[in-house]
């Protein structure tokens, strides 16, 4: 393989600021690959390819390179000269890095590193996945580094799986069904697919398969009013006024603008007129208090269950941080589930495989509301019980 300086340059500086700068990995490496119209793209392929890799083998490739993984000044020239040694690149006169540390590397790639180190977690998640999944966990810890693949739903209220399929087909794409989900397909190879006239119709979204799980197991088909309580930017919220062909009311709340705004852009594009968003603070809850078929929280977690497409949710998985996290799952599942009416269903889920942020967060709080019963439960665990995203979903019925 054959490296170039303009692509080595452009991986350190990414690298530098997620790590060292707390930069979102998406954003700043989209950046990086638009600033230079120089880039070809097998240019940027490399490029993205070597950051996402980096990024979730963070803990490897520090530790081949002498480093810690958790330091607020990794030096990611050095982790980039570890990346490319490992896949037996020989690094050019031009590479910033000397000789013995370069040889450093070779001699840490030549020893066995732990299963922790070699699969690239913090020692608390790798701690909590040994006790909690036991012999499991050593398929589990894989099938979570496993970069996913890109499925999209149909929308069925303008066209159908069959007539999309032959229509990607004529565009040059290949997909597969999927028969999990009613409405998914599975794209294969990579392709530019916002870029079909299909896209821009409204005639499918990007949605991961587990995410289209969840609104399934709602079973809002017979619902007429449902809350979106963390809508984000709608892919639940979309799938869900599909569900219910465009009839009825779909309430979508967040805490961020930007997203909402996003929603009604791709809610317009889909024709589902019955999505109406607001900002979480809204009042209108008041008006909304008891009265709603469906309440749906998809509540803000770890991520645990997503690492294969967001690698960088990796190193925020501290005992700490899911702490803090299921104080605040715990005040969202209170403060909203006053909107259900009597009969009506609530549903939590996060795409977490943490049991403090699912199990445990359900048990609490149906001992604190004794008029919530819950009905149903699933829990998606890459690697044992899906190839998917790990998810965890409850059902609970709010007693007449």
């Amino acid at each position: 393989m054959k490296i170039f300086r303009p692509n080595c340059e452009a991986i350190i500086l990414t690298l530098s600021q997620v790590f060292n700068d707390g930069s979102h990995l998406g954003k700043t490496l989209d950046k990086t690959l638009h600033s230079n119209k120089k880039l070809g793209a097998k240019d940027r392929h490399f490029i993205a390819q070597a950051v996402y890799e980096i990024v979730r083998y963070k803990r490897l490739f520090t530790h081949l390179s002498n480093q810690e993984y958790n330091s607020q000044n990794i030096d990611c020239n050095h982790v980039l000269g570890a990346y490319l040694l490992k896949n037996e690149v020989e690094l050019p006169s031009w590479f910033n890095i000397l000789e013995k540390d370069a040889e450093i590397i070779k001699y840490n790639l030549s020893e066995q590193a732990d299963e922790k180190i070699s699969q690239s977690y913090t020692d608390w998640f790798y701690e909590y996945g040994t006790k909690k999944f036991g012999t499991d966990w050593s398929l589990v810890s894989k099938q979570l580094n496993i970069p996913a693949e890109v499925f999209i739903r149909v929308n069925s209220c303008k066209t159908d799986k069959t007539k999309l399929q032959k229509k990607l087909t004529a565009s040059g794409v290949q997909t597969e069904l999927v028969p999990e989900v009613a409405n998914a397909l599975k794209i294969i190879g990579k392709h530019k697919l916002t870029a079909l006239e299909s896209f821009s119709n409204g005639e499918f979204e990007f949605q991961d398969i587990s995410s289209q799980m969840v609104v399934e197991f709602c079973g809002a088909e017979n619902a007429e009013s449902i809350a979106d309580i963390c809508a984000g930017a709608g892919g639940k919220s979309l799938y869900l006024s599909e569900t219910l062909n465009h009839k009825g009311s779909i309430f979508s709340f967040d805490i961020y603008e930007n997203k909402l705004k996003t929603l009604t852009e791709r809610a317009k594009k889909a024709g589902a007129k019955n999505i109406k968003t607001f900002l979480s603070d809204n009042p209108i809850k008041n008006d909304l208090k008891g009265r709603l078929d469906l309440v749906l929280i998809d509540s803000p977690c770890s991520g645990s269950g997503v690492i294969r497409r967001n690698p960088e949710n990796k190193w925020n998985l501290t005992e700490d941080a899911i702490k803090t996290l299921t104080i605040l799952q715990e005040n969202i599942l209170n403060a909203n589930a006053g909107l259900v009416k009597r009969n009506g269903v609530l549903v939590y889920a996060t795409c977490s495989i943490i049991a403090e942020e699912n199990e445990k967060i359900i048990q609490e709080f149906l001992k604190g509301n004794q008029e919530f019963e819950l009905i149903a439960e699933k829990k998606l665990v890459p690697g044992l019980s899906t190839n998917y995203d790990g998810f965890y979903m409850a059902k609970m019925v709010r007693r007449a």
